[in-house]
């Protein structure tokens, strides 16, 4: 069975316009371009109302909750110890879901604001606020299906800087629910996605 997905919106137009806009922006202020990439745990929750792709008992609403490894990468600049502009992209990792061989593997792409205050000598701490463009990939009973949708994104982190260039970083965040259309065949498919990340990464600001 060939699973086909439903028309979605594209999300690269908007990350393409918050990148230029970064760039706009950080050439006309005194600030620090920054990059780093991380590891963490991330718990994914998923919940599917399906006749018959997950589950074999016909309109059944079924959760599937894991933790799988997290890795990212984020770019960024710090206009202030009180406010930095942040672009990242995280892959959550594989998720078992119903029975048998089903999986689903989410990703996303953010752009973020980060508010932030200096908490003690080489210690900030900050919120994140920010848009996410998630993806979702599920494959089941032999055939696959991808979905994009766009999700609200919080966290609260910390950095410790090592020195004037190097620091650690460590962040709890949330992505909240997005909601996923999906056709297979005759059938028709809802599926909600979220996540909740703990990790530890290393950055560079230049």
């Amino acid at each position: 069975m060939q699973i086909k997905p439903l028309p979605s919106i594209s999300f690269n137009r908007l990350f393409a316009c918050a990148a230029l806009s970064l760039a706009a922006i950080a050439a006309h202020a005194d600030g620090r371009f920054y990059v780093g990439a991380d590891v963490g745990s991330a718990r994914q929750s998923v919940n599917y109302y399906s006749n018959n792709l997950f589950s074999s008992s016909a309109g059944t609403e079924t959760s599937a909750d894991a933790n799988s490894t997290s890795w990212g990468a984020h770019a960024g600049y710090r206009f202030n110890h009180y406010v930095a502009l942040e672009l990242g992209y995280n892959d959550f990792g594989n998720i078992n879901v119903g029975s048998g061989s089903s999986t689903a593997k989410a990703s996303d792409v953010q752009g973020s604001v980060l508010l932030g205050l200096p908490a003690a000598q080489n210690l900030d701490v900050y919120a994140r606020l920010g848009l996410a463009s998630t993806r979702i990939a599920i494959s089941a009973n032999g055939g696959n299906s991808t979905n994009r949708e766009a999700a609200a994104v919080y966290g609260l982190g910390a950095d410790y800087l090592f020195d004037a260039n190097w620091a650690a970083r460590l962040e709890f965040t949330r992505v909240l629910n997005s909601n996923f259309n999906v056709n297979a065949g005759t059938n028709s498919y809802s599926i909600h996605s979220a996540a909740s990340v703990i990790s530890v990464g290393l950055g560079y600001r230049f």
